[in-house]
């Protein structure tokens, strides 16, 4: 019997190693390997260039917006009478509207809040449009909100003063107040009315952040149109003035402002770059 602890002789292959220049390139560790030309080859990187985008999100503006809306809502829920009472003497002129202007005038604290309320709703809405219509010059959207509430103030609070004065040196007092009456319910109807305008400019694009921005230029025009017809209907009973006189004051110190300011607007959108 043979012996299982001799062990079995080695048989050598006899198939000689291809030492071929496809072989070598298949071997990892070969310096000529296709794997230490390319893949693993850090001496001749290749580069791709590739633009940054950064994304800018309207969180901010959408908060904002959160914020009016409860401001409106705060001011709805303690002074719903007085809202009631504000829409009610500007769209039905009765007879009972000096006992319908009273309660308007003894709730100074809500009048303020809509006052403050107008005054930041206009802003948006003029900031929205002024970046609408400046699209190439990519002007900041809360600096345009910021300048926009001090040129809402600064103008009411120089035409305040201004009528006040008139009355003063012409003896018309009344009617000077009358009116004075009128242009700020009307800026807190105008505000409410915006409202809901700034919310949907504010996420449309295209035409129909178009259509929507006609629509509300349609109603505060309207609006300041009928606050005209109101001013001259309760101005003309108190005082003989005619309608040429009327519509004098109006070109001089309402149209014609509102024409320099756009021109002085168009100017700096022009000029900027």
């Amino acid at each position: 019997m043979i012996d299982s602890l001799v062990a079995q002789p080695i048989v050598m292959d006899t198939i000689p190693p291809i030492d071929s220049a496809f072989f070598r390139a298949l071997q990892p560790w070969h310096p000529d390997s296709i794997w230490v030309k390319s893949a693993y080859s850090f001496t001749d990187p290749t580069r791709i260039m590739t633009s940054r985008v950064e994304h800018e999100g309207k969180e901010s503006i959408f908060y904002s917006l959160i914020g009016l809306l409860i401001f409106f809502a705060l001011i709805r829920n303690s002074s719903g009478r007085y809202l009631q009472e504000l829409v009610d003497l500007f769209f039905r002129r009765s007879v009972k509207q000096r006992q319908m202007k009273d309660p308007l005038l003894q709730n100074p604290l809500a009048s303020l809040l809509l006052n403050i309320f107008y005054v930041l709703s206009g802003a948006m809405f003029i900031a929205l449009l002024i970046q609408h219509f400046s699209e190439r010059h990519a002007f900041n959207f809360w600096m345009l909100f910021a300048y926009g509430v001090l040129g809402l103030i600064l103008i009411y609070s120089v035409k305040y003063l201004v009528l006040k004065l008139m009355g003063w040196i012409f003896q018309l007092a009344e009617a000077v107040d009358t009116y004075i009456f009128i242009v700020f319910t009307t800026n807190k109807i105008i505000g409410i009315a915006l409202l809901p305008f700034v919310v949907v400019l504010s996420f449309t694009t295209g035409s129909a952040f178009r259509a929507v921005l006609t629509t509300g230029l349609v109603v505060l025009g309207g609006l300041f149109a009928y606050r005209y017809f109101l001013s001259y209907v309760s101005i003309h009973r108190k005082v003989d003035i005619s309608f040429f006189h009327f519509m004098l004051y109006l070109g001089a110190f309402e149209i014609a402002p509102l024409l320099l300011i756009n021109k002085l607007l168009l100017t700096f959108l022009d000029g900027t770059y």
